[in-house]
């Protein structure tokens, strides 16, 4: 698996950008993509270093961001690697003790391309990201 991003759970995308870009020097950033499916909103930035932050904020009822925000913990969400092999990787985490929090499902941030998070014994969560 590759290295893709650092997930970031904000309030809305205008504050966590607002913030973001004054505490790193952000190079780029996307356009806003909404997820129905996911019930978020998100966007990426990219620091002069090229590491990329993944700001999601909720979109809609029933949506996996706010209870976390009320909750004030694990706001820095998840880490994100993108897998040539997605089963195969899988199926790696589950043998090393990590618990998925979901079943795979498209997202539009990735184009379609398949998503799902575990939470890893170290209680990180861990996004992969299916590689076409």
């Amino acid at each position: 698996m590759k290295f893709d991003h650092i997930g970031i759970f904000v309030k809305n995308l205008q504050f966590g950008s607002k913030h973001l870009t004054r505490l790193f020097e952000i190079k780029k950033k996307t356009n806003i993509i909404h997820d129905p499916l996911h019930k978020v909103s998100v966007q990426f930035f990219y620091d002069k270093n090229n590491i990329c932050y993944e700001l999601v904020a909720p979109k809609g009822k029933k949506n996996p961001v706010s209870s976390i925000l009320k909750q004030n913990k694990n706001i820095l969400n998840h880490v994100a690697y993108k897998s040539k092999n997605f089963q195969k990787d899988i199926t790696k985490l589950r043998k090393l003790g990590c618990i998925p929090l979901g079943k795979p499902k498209p997202a539009r941030a990735f184009k379609g391309a398949n998503i799902i998070f575990f939470l890893s014994p170290l209680k990180i969560i861990i996004e992969v990201i299916e590689q076409n």
